[in-house]
């Protein structure tokens, strides 16, 4: 099966405590997302899959920055309870 991936830039600036991608404001982070909906859909239809499944965005108090997730807002407030 093929996979289709999206490929980060080089040297994307990283958040210190999670070391996820920090992006630098909201609509990076949007930009990303539908990027990454584009490469989903995409993928399905030339029957390979991908693995990003990131689905919204968040601020980060500890970097300041904007990361992304692949966990709904109805799954996070489940982990944080």
């Amino acid at each position: 099966m093929k996979t289709t991936r999206i490929r980060p830039r080089p040297k994307r600036a990283r958040c210190p405590k999670s070391r996820k991608v920090r992006f630098p404001d909201h609509d990076a982070a949007v930009k990303y997302l539908h990027a990454a909906a584009n490469a989903r859909q995409a993928a399905e239809l030339d029957g390979a899959h991908t693995l990003h499944r990131e689905v919204r965005t968040y601020w980060c108090g500890s970097c300041g920055g904007w990361h992304v997730t692949s966990q709904s807002n109805d799954q996070q407030s489940e982990f944080a309870a």
